[in-house]
């Protein structure tokens, strides 16, 4: 008798990063739409790279973190004209 050998099936298991991706994905939404979600898309990034595959959670942390970094910006911009319009307005008074 001869032995029929089986044919070997190699399966591939494709590692992904999910929050990696939902971290790349919510900083860029967050960068088209003025930036508010940009440090939530930088702190689930953030998490990500700690995980295989860090390709998309570094790129969520670039985008996410350059995002961050325009918000403060103009946050603190913004809060600096307040300041100087009330302090211009309280001179005023005098």
């Amino acid at each position: 008798m001869s032995q029929v050998q089986q044919p070997q099936v190699h399966i591939h298991k494709h590692e992904t990063n999910s929050l990696g991706t939902a971290g790349l994905i919510v900083s860029i939404v967050g960068l088209v739409f003025g930036g508010i979600l940009c440090p939530i898309g930088f702190l689930m990034s953030l998490i990500a790279v700690f995980k295989k595959p860090r390709g998309m959670a570094i790129g969520g942390l670039v985008i996410g973190g350059l995002g961050s970094l325009i918000v403060l910006f103009v946050l603190l911009l913004f809060g600096a004209a307040i300041a100087a319009a009330i302090v211009g307005a309280q001179a005023s008074l005098f």
